[in-house]
């Protein structure tokens, strides 16, 4: 079986040491081992009953959200400290391009002192869930998902 690094744009598979898409020019992320999680591999199961290799992911940032469905899968979005505003207006620090979205749909905070994060529905019209949960606002867990529209984000941090 050939190992191949999967474009998380058009789904083309690509050369393991290719490092941007043959297809469509986009930047490929760097694939793990066998031995370690990879972004395209996290599936609902490896969220909840077994353990990421958090580390991996996380590389150089405290705390990342990767997107577990929807259609950029595997994407990873650092998040700095303070407050990250999540919505489909492209002026939001993350950019949800999906009608099920709101313009300006949630905030983010997290602080990278004492590595607390939490999510706020901003009167959103779908609504804003953490773990399978309909929250106006929530305390994150590493490992916790939340839905936004068609989107589901795993939170992961240190």
């Amino acid at each position: 079986m050939t190992k191949t690094n999967k474009c998380i744009e058009c789904s083309f598979e690509n050369k393991l040491e290719d490092e941007k898409c043959a297809k469509c020019g986009t930047e490929l992320k760097a694939t793990c081992d066998e031995s370690t999680a990879t972004l395209t591999s996290i599936s609902a199961a490896d969220t909840k009953e077994t353990e990421i290799d958090v580390s991996a992911i996380l590389e150089d940032e405290e705390a990342v959200l990767v997107v577990k469905k929807g259609p950029i899968v595997g994407q990873r979005m650092p998040l700095s400290n303070g407050e990250t505003l999540i919505g489909r207006d492209p002026k939001c620090d993350i950019f949800l391009n999906d009608i099920t979205v709101s313009r300006r749909h949630a905030k983010l905070a997290f602080n990278s002192e004492t590595k607390k994060a939490s999510v706020k529905d901003i009167g959103s019209l779908n609504g804003t869930y953490v773990n399978n949960q309909r929250s106006d606002e929530s305390d994150l867990n590493s490992g916790d998902e939340v839905q936004i529209g068609k989107f589901v984000l795993v939170y992961l941090s240190k």
